[in-house]
C-alpha cells in the first residue's frame, strides 16, 4: 500500500461502520471513531491484521467468543505509479503502469529486449542504488521460478548489454545462442535449449 491508493472497510453486527479512503503521502489514512491508520509499505495480509488489531480496541465484540462484529477490508482504487525503462529496449522511456504489474510485463510494454540487450541480468534501481537484478531464462524456457518483484513509484529497469554467449546444438529441442552467467552449468544450459532430444544420447 502506498500513497493514493484508497482502502474500504466495513463493520457489521452489533456495530456498524463504513469508510473509505485514500492513504496520503505519509502512509496514512484517517478514520472515524479508530484515528490515524499508518499503513504505507504494508500488504494487504499486514494490513488487515493492523486494522483488524485498531478497531478490536474501538469494537470489543470483534474479539468476542463467538464474534458478534465483523470487519471487512478491501483495496479500491489503486495510484498508479511512473516506471523509467532504459537501456536495450525497443521503446525506453517513462510508464505509467498499475503498482502489481511485473518486470517482465513492464519490458513487453517497452517492446521488448532487443537482440543486443541481456535477458539475464535485467537490474531494478530504486533510488540510485541497484537492489537486485532479474534472470528471464528461467519464465522464457520454463525451467525454474523467476523472482517476483513490487514495483514502487519512480523505479528504473535498466537492461544492459547481452553477455556472453554460446552456442548449443545438436541432440536438443531448441539449439541456438544461449546467454551464460556466472555459475551456470553444462546441464542448466542443455535444460534451457530444451533438453536433450529423443535421438540424442
Amino acid at each position: 500500500l502506498g500513497y493514493g491508493d484508497e482502502i474500504i472497510i466495513s463493520i457489521w453486527g452489533q456495530a456498524e461502520q463504513y469508510q473509505r479512503g485514500v492513504l496520503e503521502r505519509d502512509g496514512t489514512v484517517f478514520i472515524d471513531n479508530v484515528g490515524l491508520l499508518y499503513l504505507g509499505g504494508k500488504t494487504t495480509s499486514q494490513a488487515k491484521n493492523y486494522i483488524l488489531g485498531r478497531f478490536e480496541k474501538v469494537y470489543a465484540t470483534l474479539n468476542s467468543n463467538p464474534p458478534l462484529t465483523f470487519l471487512e477490508f478491501s483495496i479500491g482504487k489503486i495510484k498508479n505509479i511512473n516506471i523509467t525503462v532504459a537501456g536495450h529496449v525497443q521503446f525506453p522511456g517513462n510508464y505509467v503502469v498499475n503498482p502489481s504489474i511485473s518486470i517482465s510485463n513492464v519490458l513487453v510494454l517497452a517492446g521488448g529486449v532487443t537482440e543486443t540487450g541481456t535477458l539475464r541480468n535485467i537490474k531494478l534501481q530504486r533510488q540510485s542504488t541497484i537492489i537486485d537484478s532479474l534472470d528471464l531464462y528461467p519464465l522464457i524456457t520454463g525451467n525454474g521460478i523467476t523472482k517476483s518483484f513490487q514495483l514502487l513509484d519512480s523505479d528504473v529497469i535498466v537492461v544492459p548489454t547481452r553477455g556472453e554467449t554460446v552456442a548449443i546444438n545438436g541432440a536438443v529441442l531448441d539449439p541456438a545462442y544461449y546467454e551464460i552467467i556466472t555459475g551456470n552449468s553444462v546441464k542448466s544450459l542443455i535444460q534451457y535449449a530444451g533438453g536433450i532430444s529423443r535421438d540424442g544420447n
